[in-house]
């Protein structure tokens, strides 16, 4: 194994300045309640910097390294949604944990594996969140037949989650599409 890295899941909704940040009114959402209501978003935790040294998110602006130091993530669909930018500083509200954390986007991406916002490990163990890793991305060196390991890990994965599932990068694209 050339590199792994474990990605939680938390659920967050976002504050600027004290308040929600609503999505952008459009003339489709204007007369509706859909602009009014802030929503909560499934978000992962992971250590951006590894997973930017692993996986293609097709970032547009930034980098996940970035968003490891700067504390978040988000898709360019999010961003645009809520007329977020890059740099702006947003409120992390994990209102399961009653926490509150502020950070900085640092990547806008477009390939929503996992959902539209990541976070950094960091962000949210230096805000007391704990951390349970649901997925997991490994990279082989070079040269290492695949399958041989797949099979490995499946069985070691088996004992800690019956049904879990270890697929490659290419059969799990393939799983989403």
């Amino acid at each position: 194994v050339a590199l792994a890295v474990g990605i939680g899941t938390t659920v967050i909704t976002l504050e600027r300045d004290g308040a929600p940040i609503l999505p952008v009114k459009t003339p489709t959402t204007a007369q509706s309640s859909e602009a009014a209501v802030p929503t909560a978003y499934v978000a992962g935790v992971a250590d951006l910097k590894k997973l930017n040294d692993m996986t293609d998110y097709d970032v547009k602006a930034g980098s996940f390294a970035k968003a490891d130091t700067d504390g978040v993530a988000m898709s360019t669909h999010l961003m645009s949604k809520l007329g977020l930018h890059m740099g702006d500083k947003v409120t992390l509200n994990f209102a399961r944990e009653g926490v509150k954390a502020t950070a900085t986007i640092g990547a806008r991406y477009e390939f929503r594996l996992f959902g539209d916002v990541y976070i950094a490990e960091r962000t949210a163990r230096a805000a007391g969140i704990p951390i349970a890793y649901t997925f997991g991305y490994v990279n082989l060196e070079p040269g290492v037949a695949e399958a041989p390991v797949q099979k490995k890990l499946q069985a070691s994965v088996r004992e800690l989650a019956p049904s879990a599932k270890v697929s490659s990068l290419k059969q799990f694209k393939q799983q989403q599409a």
